[in-house]
């Protein structure tokens, strides 16, 4: 008897599950119908938030689906898909001003973002046609674009920052899909969405101006009430989280599964910073200094759930060469911007320093080498500072070409 009921129980929960990706699939449809003109805006309303007592089943369903979606093409799609499902949901969390949860579905918007467009470019390596998932994803990302930069207009302070990173993640996808296009669909993709564009770029770019304009404000300040005004706001944000983290730079920017990448920037915390690769993370890093802070290439894409104690039903996925997205997400929950590494397939054989990778090129034109060739073997070498802010200090004293 006891096992019956546990059997029916499990039935239940499965039987749950699927009709709330039932749901899940119909809402992600209806939130592509609902931006496929210049005109609509607003994205499809879902009727399940996070933080809802149901959200789980919905969470669990898209597992289910995702589980039985085979082959890069259709899961390419099904990720755009799940995309649009989570931009929706951080628009209508942000309406009921719940800002961390809002927070939390548009980093998972750019995640997903970044998994259909990897997909897709996985399937084009294998020969298969990816052209209607690019186009696909140039269309959304661009009315994503709108969406969101209607949604920042009215957006609280402490959420601009993570909506300009999501815009920023649909600008760079966008360029990605459209650069893998045949050239003549590209030229008539970006004529058709030429107009459309240009009011969006130049939205962008007042936004970004206005951004400039609030740091210049501080060379106005006269009175020194203002400026104990302003620091007590300072501190105000500090103390709930909101200070800015970027990443500046990834030293090496390729390498192989295993070998060690330094990442410099600022707004990491001492503990509890979590490095985002591509759809996995690697958890509990520590960064000494705020300043920088080190991983190794991991060999497998491990969703976040895996390292809960509850069951995951996300799998990890191996990592095979390719270009990844590589965030942080400091332990105030706070994200940065996103640069790319490369994943290598093997070690490098090298007769000069300039066959193991390229140098780190500054904003000056300076060049530092991030390789060194040593007896046909690339050696990385390690940076304590950001080379390009302070004055390098690499600890690889056996390069011979920086001893020449």
């Amino acid at each position: 008897m006891h096992k019956n009921t546990k059997v029916i129980l499990f039935g239940t929960i499965i039987l749950v599950a699927l009709f709330f990706s039932s749901i899940t699939f119909v809402k992600a449809e209806d939130t592509i119908v609902a931006t496929s003109t210049a005109d609509a805006l607003q994205l499809t309303k879902p009727a399940i938030l996070p933080g809802g007592p149901l959200y789980f089943f919905k969470r669990l369903g898209e597992g289910f689906v995702n589980l039985f979606t085979f082959g890069k093409v259709n899961q390419a799609k099904r990720a755009l898909e799940l995309s649009q499902v989570r931009l929706a949901e951080g628009q209508a969390l942000l309406e009921k001003n719940k800002i961390d949860l809002a927070q939390k579905s548009n980093e998972e918007y750019q995640t997903m973002l970044s998994e259909a467009s990897l997909f897709a470019q996985r399937a084009q390596k294998e020969g298969k046609n990816v052209d209607g998932v690019l186009l696909r994803i140039s269309q959304e990302t661009l009315k994503n674009q709108q969406v969101l930069l209607n949604v920042i207009e009215k957006a609280p302070e402490q959420a601009k920052f993570g909506l300009q990173n999501a815009i920023r993640a649909s600008v760079k996808e966008r360029q990605q899909a459209l650069q893998g296009l045949p050239e003549q669909k590209r030229r008539d993709v970006e004529t058709r969405d030429f107009n459309m564009n240009e009011v969006i770029q130049n939205k962008i770019e007042e936004l970004e101006l206005e951004d400039v304009e609030k740091l210049d404000v501080l060379e106005d300040l006269d009175t020194d009430s203002e400026l104990e005004q302003l620091e007590d706001e300072i501190n105000k944000i500090e103390q709930t989280g909101l200070k800015k983290i970027f990443i500046s730079r990834l030293i090496p920017e390729q390498g192989v599964v295993g070998s060690k990448v330094t990442i410099f920037g600022q707004g990491f915390t001492e503990t509890n910073n979590t490095i985002k690769f591509s759809v996995g993370i690697i958890p509990n890093i520590e960064s000494k200094t705020g300043q920088e802070l080190s991983f190794e290439v991991p060999s497998s894409l491990d969703p976040a759930c895996s390292f809960n104690k509850l069951p995951c039903l996300m799998f990890s996925k191996s990592v095979v060469p390719g270009k990844y997205e590589v965030s942080v997400i400091n332990g105030n929950n706070a994200q940065s911007n996103m640069l790319s590494f490369n994943v290598i397939e093997k070690e490098v054989k090298c007769e000069s320093s300039s066959d193991c990778g390229k140098p780190i090129i500054c904003s000056d034109g300076k060049e530092y080498p991030a390789w060194s060739c040593n007896d046909g073997k690339c050696d990385q070498i390690t940076y304590f500072k950001d080379p390009c802010s302070l004055t390098p200090s690499p600890t690889d004293a056996t390069d011979k070409e920086n001893k020449e």
